[in-house]
């Protein structure tokens, strides 16, 4: 199994409280886990794409892989990969870090970041469009030249206040990020 490779590599021994009942536990930490759950997603795909290049095979010709046995290794990848991100689910669930004076677990920590980009691509987004424009209306004069108008366009935001707004919100996703890098690296994953 991949996940004890890995520990028999990290070879920390630590037992925790169990995650399944009657299993004892090891732990690594988060930002470790991460880059497993990464190698495990590239396993998986290049087990998926093996699987399928030998799926079907012209009877009697040799094959270069036996679909059961990549089907079987990719199945217990899998099952590897579930194992590790509900582990990695629990720690973040569980461990917390403080920002802006409260005290907060790393899966809201996450989903805060996550909005937070979405805020800077909205905020991005707006038009900071202002002051007077001539526009056509749609309409055309008898003599066939198009009929203009002028309007004066007003926005919310100043272009000057976006990039300030801009740049709050790009300073906080910073600040959690960095918050999350550091707990990444103090915080431990249990696994079974």
């Amino acid at each position: 199994m991949f996940l004890e490779n890995i520990f028999r590599r990290e070879e920390r021994g630590n037992v925790a409280d169990t995650f399944y009942p009657g299993v004892p536990m090891r732990s690594i930490s988060i930002a470790k886990a991460l880059r497993t759950r990464k190698q495990l997603k590239g396993q998986i795909s290049d087990l998926s794409k093996r699987a399928t290049g030998c799926a079907t095979w012209i009877e009697g010709a040799s094959r270069d892989f036996d679909f059961t046995i990549v089907d079987l290794d990719r199945k217990a990848k899998i099952d590897e990969l579930v194992r590790l991100e509900t582990a990695i689910a629990v720690a973040n669930a569980t461990a917390t870090v403080t920002w802006q004076g409260r005290a907060m677990p790393l899966t809201e920590v996450i989903r805060r970041q996550e909005e937070l980009k979405g805020e800077i691509v909205y905020v991005t987004s707006l038009s900071t469009r202002r002051g007077p424009e001539r526009q056509h209306t749609g309409e055309y004069s008898a003599d066939r030249q198009p009929v203009m108008v002028t309007v004066n366009w007003c926005s919310a935001y100043s272009e000057p206040e976006r990039v300030l707004h801009l740049a709050s919100l790009r300073a906080q996703c910073e600040e959690l990020n960095e918050l999350l890098e550091e707990a990444n690296h103090r915080n431990t994953v249990a696994l079974a």
